[in-house]
């Protein structure tokens, strides 16, 4: 419901005037004006929230502002944001709450998101008016940030050095702090499109180094070795497994280190890996049956006996050429390799609340990338699309902890039992902030986005030992099946001492990214107007 209070005014105005044009005697007039008056105050007590009325900005002191209706009323009442009002500015005001005779009221972003407002912003700060540069101010308004010359010129100068940035992008990094580069800008686009969770990019990682691993065993060569037994040697679980992998290929090579029952077959792989080792093109011809027998063999074997991720780089050392090249065996093979990222990669859901934990996996993970990355070097293999996704999970990892600087907020790749999923904690509470005490309440948002499950919310409060808890589920047929786990969950948390209360629904709207839901508190509408006159 809309009410035009400046039209009331406006008629009880002009009750006071006689057709004629000629005004009331003075008590008349009084009369009428106070019981104008009266009859205005009467429906603004009664608005109702999401009710709308329009006036000229007066004085602001913190919330509390004074609105002129009309040139006619002064409203004494209070915004519900901290933002900054430009005195003098015709603002459009939405009621947000109306309880006891106190008025609270929200500045709309709809009131200075006309051509006028920004025409005067733009030329204000000498920038031409275009598409671009119009949403570059209705952005800086809708997410309560200054706009003046600075800002404009600033944000602009950007635009023009990353053309293919998404205006709000930028004007985000700039709401929370964060230096604009072309890392920054890529990194703000996929969290604010959710296409930024490590957990989205295992398979298709998986992929590539599958690719580079098939193409360095292909070809053969000491770097192709180098390359497999380091990524071996840095992924495979236990310390001594590159060696291990070392002897075993040592033993195929040589054929006096095996028995008298094996000697002919190890003479027959030794040649053959020689010749790979070599570069060499083709087999020598009393070799050629005898490798083709064995080729079929193995291939069988290895059918027989599936590859997985304790075994996959001792049969990209020992397979030939042709048997790599089958599409099963690529397929497990790919399969190996997805395994072993997501052991290195992913998080242990029952490991987080050990102490440092999370800080301790972050460290691993941005060693780890840059260990593979050094290989990747080292075996000429930098401009791989395996060696480019490397260096944006290492993007990744650099701008959640530029965003944790500011904002208590980690990404959490979980690895679960039958399927995966990507955690987002954030808590509600910035740190520049000073610490929270130990009866100051205590907000979080657990973000889950799982295989089978879809997307699910979970919002905590503590205070003073209370607990509550909030499940909201994407797909509406799992609310029963949470909702009768529940009490599990509440009974581990009670032993830890919580008074805990727990509602599960569906909800609303899940559309919203993690940065959106990081900065949603402090969305407010800033119309500060340092360097243009935005009247109306």
């Amino acid at each position: 419901m809309a009410i035009n209070l400046l039209q009331n005014v406006q008629n009880a105005m002009n009750q006071i005037s006689r057709g004629d044009g000629q005004v009331s005697s003075s008590s008349v007039a009084e009369t009428a004006s106070r019981q104008a008056i009266a009859q205005l105050k009467s429906e603004i007590m009664n608005l109702l929230p999401g009710s709308t009325l329009q006036g000229e900005l007066v004085s602001q002191d913190g919330k509390a502002v004074q609105l002129l209706l009309n040139n006619t009323l002064l409203l004494n009442t209070q915004i519900d944001t901290n933002a900054n009002l430009n005195v003098g500015s015709k603002l459009t005001f939405q009621v947000s709450s109306n309880q006891d005779g106190q008025l609270t009221l929200r500045p709309l972003f709809a009131n200075m998101a006309n051509s006028e407002t920004v025409y005067n912003a733009l030329n204000a700060a000498g920038i031409e008016a275009t598409e671009t540069t119009v949403n570059m101010v209705n952005s800086l308004m809708e997410q309560g940030m200054p706009v003046n010359k600075d800002m404009l010129q600033t944000i602009n100068r950007e635009l023009s050095m990353y053309p293919q940035a998404d205006v709000n992008d930028i004007v985000m990094l700039h709401k929370m702090d964060i230096p604009v580069n072309q890392s920054t800008v890529t990194q703000m686009h996929l969290y604010n499109n959710n296409n930024q969770y490590i957990l989205n990019n295992i398979e298709t990682s998986a992929a590539e180094l599958t690719d580079v691993l098939l193409e360095s065993a292909a070809e053969g060569g000491d770097k192709a070795a180098s390359l497999i037994n380091d990524m071996s040697e840095l992924l495979v679980p236990g310390e001594n497994n590159g060696e291990q992998l070392q002897e075993e290929t040592a033993v195929a090579q040589n054929p006096e280190t095996v028995t008298a029952e094996n000697a002919n077959a190890a003479k027959t792989d030794a040649n053959v890996i020689s010749a790979k080792a070599a570069g060499e093109d083709s087999v020598p011809n009393n070799l050629q049956s005898e490798e083709s027998a064995k080729s079929e063999a193995t291939a069988k074997t290895v059918t027989d006996q599936d590859i997985n991720k304790n075994n996959v780089f001792e049969k990209l050392q020992t397979l030939d050429k042709d048997t790599l090249a089958k599409p099963e065996i690529k397929a497990q093979i790919k399969n190996a390799i997805s395994d072993l990222l997501k052991d290195n990669m992913l998080m242990d859901p029952k490991d987080i609340g050990k102490e440092n934990y999370v800080k301790k996996y972050y460290e691993k993970l941005s060693d780890l990338t840059d260990k593979m990355n050094q290989i990747m070097n080292e075996a000429g293999k930098a401009d791989s699309s395996f060696a480019r996704s490397l260096t944006g999970v290492r993007q990744n990892v650099d701008f959640m902890n530029q965003v944790n600087e500011l904002y208590n907020y980690v990404q959490l790749p979980l690895k679960m039992a039958g399927e995966h999923a990507n955690g987002d904690l954030y808590v509600y509470a910035k740190k520049r902030k000073a610490n929270a005490g130990p009866d100051d309440n205590l907000t979080a948002l657990l973000h889950l986005s799982m295989d089978h499950l879809g997307n699910m919310d979970i919002f905590l409060s503590l205070k003073e030992g209370k607990l509550n808890t909030k499940f909201c589920l994407e797909k509406e047929e799992n609310i029963d099946l949470i909702a009768a786990h529940i009490d599990e969950l509440n009974a581990r948390l009670q032993k830890k001492g919580y008074n805990v209360t727990t509602t599960v629904g569906k909800a609303d709207n899940m559309d919203e990214s993690v940065i959106d839901n990081i900065v949603h508190e402090e969305k407010n509408i800033l119309l500060s107007t340092q360097s243009f006159d935005a009247r109306a």
